[in-house]
């Protein structure tokens, strides 16, 4: 009896397909903050089937490639195309998809057995783990790829503390698909900071695992754009690492507004980047490109006065403000004294710790394959 081989994507390959489905698979940001719709429906792991197993795994590229190609996953075609043709995958792209493809064009595929040889196009990676329920989604007859919770322990192997805090951002997040403003249609997240750190907790003994335990601790849910991410893991992040160790905030929860309030912002509820909704305080990114132009100067305005009208201070932070080292600093001390926090007296060495981490949060969104 002839065992069924399958291919089992893991590292940058998962993680340029789980990028590329959850930009295809869009949702409203209306829907997005809908807090009665059941998260699970929008992750990867409620729209495919999902085992723990590693078993069987192709190891000849002829019959991985073969496979691919025949699949009917637009995005594995492409994924198989980018390592033929030794450049990143951008074909088949729609406008607002997300526009990154996938720039490590070798494929790289999990094996359950030694002996097995890199080629000119795929990096196999042995494994002997036994993984937690959850680790493999199948995204198509005898193909599955790594889970994003999976792949994130992964890419802890091969990046710095603050590039694998900004990729859990953004796997937690709903990074805008579509600049139209009429639109609003935003990539659907692909995992939660729950789901992360239990996952990461669970598979200790991976590589990479503990540094994956220390950044799944501190990745917060709902970031909108990477400006926001850099803005939330720089105020959020504990000083040891580099952050300003801000008390946990809420990202992107919708406020509800009195009558009145709701009236001079012409609508019931209002977002914050951050929010702290006991000290009754939230930060803003103001970044021109992500708030509209120009054009966006009025409704700000409406939402600053409406949020004074119930008694919420917002501090905004302006792009030139968050990469200028000290304006940053005296805006996230004003607002860890708003939230109820006392000033802290910086210990000798933060200053560089803060500036790997600034880098390497950059360096990450300017190249997210690491």
């Amino acid at each position: 009896m002839v065992s069924v081989m399958n291919v089992y994507l893991c590292h940058n390959t998962s993680l340029c397909f789980i990028r590329e489905w959850s930009c295809r698979q869009a949702v409203s940001l209306r829907a997005f903050h809908d807090s009665s719709m059941p998260l699970n429906e929008l992750l990867p792991h409620g729209a495919f089937s999902s085992t723990s197993i590693l078993r069987s795994a192709m190891t000849r590229e002829g019959q991985i490639r073969q496979l691919l190609r025949e699949s009917d996953d637009a995005i594995l075609k492409a994924i198989e195309g980018s390592c033929a043709a030794q450049t990143p995958f951008a074909s088949g792209h729609r406008k607002g998809g997300s526009g990154q493809g996938c720039s490590k064009a070798r494929l790289h595929v999990l094996v359950d057995r030694p002996g097995v040889s890199d080629t000119q196009h795929i990096a196999f990676h042995r494994s002997s783990l036994d993984y937690p329920r959850g680790s493999f989604l199948q995204v198509a007859p005898h193909v599955r790829i790594c889970s994003p919770e999976l792949t994130f322990v992964q890419m802890a192997s091969v990046l710095p503390y603050g590039s694998l805090l900004a990729l859990g951002y953004e796997l937690c997040g709903c990074y805008p698909i579509s600049d139209e403003p009429n639109i609003r249609l935003v990539r659907r997240p692909l995992t939660t900071p729950q789901r992360l750190l239990a996952y990461c907790e669970r598979l200790h003994q991976a590589p990479g695992a503990k540094l994956a335990r220390i950044a799944a601790r501190e990745v917060r849910a709902r970031s909108a754009s990477p400006k926001e991410t850099e803005l939330a893991a720089l105020a959020l992040a504990p000083v040891r690492q580099g952050g300003f160790g801000l008390p946990d905030a809420k990202l992107n929860e919708p406020i509800a507004l009195s009558a009145a309030a709701a009236k001079v912002a012409r609508g019931f509820t209002i977002v914050c980047d951050l929010y702290w909704p006991k000290a009754a305080f939230g930060i803003e990114y103001d970044g021109r490109a992500s708030h509209g132009g120009s054009g966006g100067q009025t409704r700000d305005s409406r939402r600053r006065d409406a949020l004074a009208l119930d008694g919420i201070d917002l501090l905004t932070v302006t792009s030139d403000q968050l990469s200028n080292v000290t304006e940053c600093e005296v805006l996230l001390d004003h607002a860890r004294v708003r939230v109820g926090k006392t000033p802290r007296r910086r210990k000798q060495g933060f200053i560089e710790k803060h500036m790997v981490l600034r880098h390497d949060i950059r360096n990450f969104h300017q190249n997210p394959w690491g």
